[in-house]
Parts: C-alpha cells; sequence; structure tokens
C-alpha cells in the first residue's frame, strides 16, 4: 500500500511490486506491506494523478508553512502513524526539510530526496538556498505580510518552465504563500538521513534547488543517486 500526498511532478508509474518516484531507480521496497508517503515543497500543490490514493497533509496543502518546521513535521508525522506497517518517505525540494526531520520515526525505513534540500542539524532551507543560490532567488516576491511567492516570470523561466502557457498561470495563480522567517528558515534539529537509508534524485537542470548543492547532499549522506536531465 502506498500512501502519496501532494507528490512532486515526478509520479512516475513503478515496476511490478515497487512503487518508485522516478523511472530507473528501484527501491527495495516491495509494493506490500510497505507504505509509501510523500511531501510535496513549499509552493506547489500537485494533486497526484488517477489511479493514486492521496492523504493530504503536506507544509503546503492541510497544513500550511507559517509557523517554523513544526506544523509540516507533525503533520507528517500523523501521517506516519496512520499506517500500520513500515514507510518510505519521498520528499521534494522544501520538503526534504520537513522529511529529514520526521524521518527520524521508528517507522520510517528510508527517505527519498527528489531535487531536495537535505540539511544537516542547524541548518534550514533558506541556508542552504542562500549558500547555493539559484535563479529562483530572484524570483522571489516578499508581500508586506511577511510572505514569499514566485513572481509570474519565476513560474515561468525557473519553477515550470517545461509546462504550458496555461498551466503556468494556474500556478502561479494557485500556488501558497510561504513564510519567509517562519518554515524556510527553521533549523533541523537531527537529521535522520544519518542512520536510515537514503537514495537522492539529483535534477541536473534544476533552477530552484542548486544540482551542485543536491549532488554534495547525496555524498554526504551516501545515499544510493541518480542524475536526471
Amino acid at each position: 500500500y502506498y500512501v502519496s500526498a501532494l507528490g512532486s511532478a515526478n509520479q512516475t508509474p513503478a515496476p511490478p511490486g515497487y512503487y518508485c518516484p522516478v523511472a530507473g531507480m528501484s527501491l527495495p521496497i516491495a509494493a506490500s506491506p510497505g507504505y509509501y508517503v510523500s511531501v510535496s515543497g513549499a509552493t506547489n500543490q500537485t494533486p497526484a494523478p488517477a489511479g493514486y490514493y492521496t492523504s493530504d497533509y503536506a507544509a503546503t496543502g492541510a497544513l500550511p508553512a507559517t509557523a517554523g518546521t513544526v506544523a509540516p513535521i507533525a503533520g507528517m508525522k500523523r501521517a506516519i502513524a496512520l499506517e500500520p506497517g513500515p514507510v518510505l518517505l519521498v520528499a521534494h525540494s522544501y520538503g526534504g526539510v520537513v522529511m529529514t526531520e520526521a524521518g527520524n520515526d521508528p517507522k520510517v525505513v528510508g527517505l527519498v530526496y527528489v531535487a531536495a534540500f537535505a540539511p544537516t542539524e542547524g541548518q534550514s532551507a533558506f541556508e542552504l538556498a542562500n549558500a547555493n543560490p539559484t535563479p529562483i532567488l530572484q524570483q522571489l516576491a516578499l508581500d508586506q505580510s511577511g510572505f514569499l511567492k514566485i513572481t509570474p516570470a519565476g513560474v515561468r523561466e525557473s519553477f515550470a518552465q517545461d509546462l504550458s502557457a496555461a498551466e503556468q498561470t494556474v500556478l502561479t495563480a494557485a500556488q501558497s504563500p510561504t513564510a519567509a522567517q517562519g518554515s524556510l528558515s527553521s533549523p533541523v534539529s537531527s537529521a535522520a538521513w544519518r542512520n536510515k537509508p537514503s537514495w537522492f534524485v539529483i535534477a541536473a537542470e534544476d533552477r530552484v534547488v542548486s544540482p551542485a548543492l543536491q549532488a554534495r547532499e547525496a555524498e554526504q549522506m551516501k545515499a544510493t543517486a541518480i542524475t536526471v536531465q
């Protein structure tokens, strides 16, 4: 059984017997009785495609990322607690920060980072992003209440550049605001990848999370990694 909550766009059908978030990467979690739980990035709320069961708990869905990582981590832990068997966590972008902390749950048997931030203790998403800048940093708009959104140009050029103009327009309008001084600035206290098997999908042309950072993170955690263009 697999529970997918607001997964990233990489929801590729798996080979028989396995759930695999990206074609070509096999994970040693059999389709039964393993459970798959996914958390998206800070702004994208892509629904799962037809045929996938979704359980909405991600940081920007049922639990908006407004007050540090506590709320999304608590939401992820609740989703994990609902599953009767071992859980494989999969995260994209900012979701990697949430997974890095929530993955310490004893039911979690592995972590899959998909173009994600994978901080160590004391690091936050903002710290990693500022130290490893990408085009998206210049395409964020801060409102008077302290919330960030990606500008229309940022969606077109860096966040969803492979989508159609119509899809980009929808994403621009539907994205969730993210607290600049909350979720993105909150540091991790205990990195689960230190004691859990980990996998990493490195996006070589990512304009949000630095590909070089992704590669270093994968090496640091000794993850099984693949690179996709």
